[in-house]
């Protein structure tokens, strides 16, 4: 619970009823609309006459009973008249899209006490605002691999090199602490430094949660070396294994587990310290939505990952990957293409060692096209010619069996 609106929730029956209704369902998503909520309550100057939230929700039950339409809109016409009318600390209108999610915020708690609640067709920013809002977002250019190396040289600690390393590998910040808060099914595979390592990500955005689509994704050499030196510090730290109990990303006295607020000040200080802090209205071009999310479907698309694939691990809708029935990642095949695609991003994410371009190296699919057509002219040439071949090629296959046995994923060939 935010400590700002902590006293207001608890306050208040009807809003604490709200909340914890809300946070079983969607804990950032009950922050967010409890912070928003407590902004209208607070700063709506018709308000300070209620002693808490009922006598509207009662004002508002009665409204909604009248025949006539204009009185059933009205808790909409005055939400409209505070967009126009507010004004924060920096002298400036809320952006439309905190219009918006305002608007959701009440619309939900209204909906949650008494139901069904008369629509009403908001204007979100006036068209100056909108217009500024649009010249901003079309300025606001993505992170690039060269921003994370500048990001990633003014971390101060292992803890924060670990975290940007393994953000960027298509996280949303909320996922990315349920992969911190559950870190233990990973110990083996870290310890080890098994590479690419999966992280299973289940219900991976809101809009999936009927659908119960799971997501994971793939974690390649710098993330999992950073991980490893985190885990080794971690137990140096604790003197001790480190258990399930245990934290791996803790604040700065490891008392506690990292929240959205902190590493949204992390990443504010980052991007300042490496001299690329720019702000976009309130918010900055390099925070962890735009790390996570961002660079990594935009570095997807460059890298030519299959829309499939790509929307499998953002999880943005199912329509991607041909939706809940489509289980795909649940197939050795489909687990081999995933891993495939991923890895055209390899060297992308290694952002700090640059593996995956070692010269001589043959990528994963051109391997995989070699032995298909290696394997396909085996079967078409004569028996002399396939002696001839069996005497002179022991080489191809030796490195066949040791690439099959180092990429168990792509054992998609007869090895007869």
């Amino acid at each position: 619970m935010l400590p700002t609106i902590g006293p207001w929730l608890k306050s208040d029956p009807k809003v604490e009823e709200w909340y914890n209704a809300l946070e079983k369902r969607a804990k950032n998503t009950a922050l967010n609309y409890a912070r928003l909520l407590s902004l209208y309550w607070n700063h709506n100057t018709r308000f300070r006459t209620f002693p808490s939230t009922e006598p509207w929700l009662n004002e508002v039950n009665e409204q909604q009973g009248s025949s006539q339409v204009i009185t059933r809109r009205a808790w909409g016409k005055e939400l409209q008249k505070f967009f126009w009318e507010y004004h924060g600390k920096n002298g400036r209108q809320l952006a439309s899209k905190s219009q918006n999610n305002l608007r959701a915020a009440v619309l939900h708690f209204l909906t949650y006490h008494r139901g069904e609640t008369e629509s009403f067709e908001f204007t979100l920013g006036t068209q100056e605002q909108v217009k500024e809002e649009a010249k901003n977002r079309e300025a606001e250019t993505p992170p690039s691999k060269e921003d994370v190396k500048l990001m990633y040289g003014q971390c101060r600690t292992t803890r924060d090199r670990a975290l940007l390393s393994t953000l960027i590998h298509g996280f949303a910040l909320s996922e990315w602490l349920d992969f911190a808060s559950s870190w233990h099914k990973y110990k083996a595979d870290i310890e080890k430094g098994t590479v690419p390592l999966r992280v299973d990500i289940p219900y991976r955005s809101k809009t999936l949660r009927k659908n119960r689509v799971d997501s994971y994704t793939l974690l390649f050499d710098d993330a999992v070396e950073d991980l490893q030196t985190l885990y080794n510090e971690r137990k140096r730290q604790i003197g001790r294994e480190l258990t399930e109990s245990d934290l791996l990303f803790t604040t700065n006295d490891g008392s506690r587990p990292l929240n959205v607020n902190l590493i949204e000040i992390l990443f504010r200080e980052l991007a300042r310290r490496a001299g690329l802090f720019k702000r976009i209205g309130k918010l900055h071009r390099l925070r962890p939505h735009k790390m996570g999310r961002t660079f990594f479907a935009t570095e997807a698309a460059n890298a030519e990952v299959s829309d499939a694939v790509r929307e499998f691990v953002l999880m943005h809708k199912t329509d991607g990957f041909g939706g809940a029935y489509v289980q795909f990642h649940k197939t050795k095949k489909g687990q081999a293409t995933i891993e495939r695609e991923l890895r055209k991003m390899r060297q992308i994410l290694n952002f700090r060692s640059d593996k995956g371009n070692e010269p001589g190296t043959v990528a994963v699919e051109d391997m995989m096209t070699i032995m298909k057509l290696l394997d396909d002219m085996r079967q078409h040439i004569g028996l002399e010619d396939l002696a001839w071949f069996g005497r002179h090629n022991t080489e191809y296959w030796e490195l066949r069996e040791k690439y099959l046995k180092d990429h168990p994923a792509n054992q998609l060939l007869d090895k007869s």
